[in-house]
């Protein structure tokens, strides 16, 4: 015969398991609502740091300028996430490490213009940067 704690715990991991087999549409269907209530989003950080960084390019600053610049904008950027955040209900993602089966809301526009950067306003100072390299060769 066999002792009653081998017996006990065969009959709990078979009730876990079962429990588990039984939860496991129910949490699949929280994380999807989870997930298209949009409490999930994107932002695409990379192109707001090249957007700030073709501004100060363009803005032809000294050395020291760019580095308060620098450090404005780091604080500035540490800011407007966690006040999107709060204001979206929300957690942001960056848009470059999310692989997912469905779209989810993209929040990149809105920390530009948190930031007062802007796509076409990046297209711009990097026309400005080209034109300025171009004239001094």
């Amino acid at each position: 015969m066999k002792p009653v704690h081998i017996i006990l715990s065969s009959v709990l991991c078979a009730a876990l398991a079962a429990g588990a087999v039984l939860a496991a549409p129910t949490v699949l269907e929280q994380f999807s609502k989870f997930t298209s209530e949009g409490r999930l989003a994107v932002l695409n950080l990379n192109e707001v740091v090249e957007a700030n960084e073709a501004a100060l390019a363009a803005g032809g600053l000294r050395d020291e300028e760019l580095m308060l610049e620098a450090k404005r904008f780091a604080l500035n950027l540490q800011n407007e996430l966690k006040s999107m955040q709060k204001d979206c209900g929300c957690t942001l993602l960056v848009s470059s490490a999310v692989i997912a089966p469905h779209t989810l809301p993209d929040y990149t526009d809105e920390l530009l213009a948190r930031l007062n950067l802007s796509r076409a306003q990046k297209q711009k100072d990097l026309r400005r940067i080209s034109e300025r390299v171009r004239g001094a060769s």
